[in-house]
């Protein structure tokens, strides 16, 4: 089992902004900075992406990142990402989860590396 992993929620369906995550953002795409960032992130054993769109599954393939097919029910407006995290922890064989939310593209990867370093401290994973 791995110790550490990273799942992005990546919706299609996005209500104000068409295809916001795979959209055209600074030559990239919010989903393919999130997924750069993360792979350059030593703690991390894995990276999946939960999403119920083709192309986003795609996408995350392409990247190197392991895509979850999200059923349709936990892609709709009314279910709360809460919700979607306990439906997608059931499908990563990780002892540790890490959300990251993808429409934050403008955290480095420093900061990053901070905040998982601080959490597996806390965990006693590493010193």
């Amino acid at each position: 089992m791995k110790k550490l992993c990273a799942v992005i929620a990546a919706r299609g369906g996005s209500l104000r902004v068409k295809n916001k995550n795979i959209r055209k953002f600074y030559n990239s795409s919010l989903l393919e900075l999130k997924i750069k960032i993360l792979k350059k992130i030593k703690f991390i054993d894995d990276i999946y992406v939960s999403s119920e769109d083709k192309k986003i599954l795609k996408i995350t393939r392409e990247l190197g990142a392991i895509p979850i097919q999200r059923d349709k029910y936990f892609s709709s407006n009314t279910i709360s990402i809460n919700e979607v995290y306990k439906n997608v922890v059931q499908s990563v064989p990780a002892k540790h989860i890490i959300f990251i939310h993808i429409t934050s593209p403008l955290v480095k990867k420093k900061t990053m590396e901070k905040w998982f370093k601080k959490i597996l401290m806390g965990l006693k994973i590493i010193n």
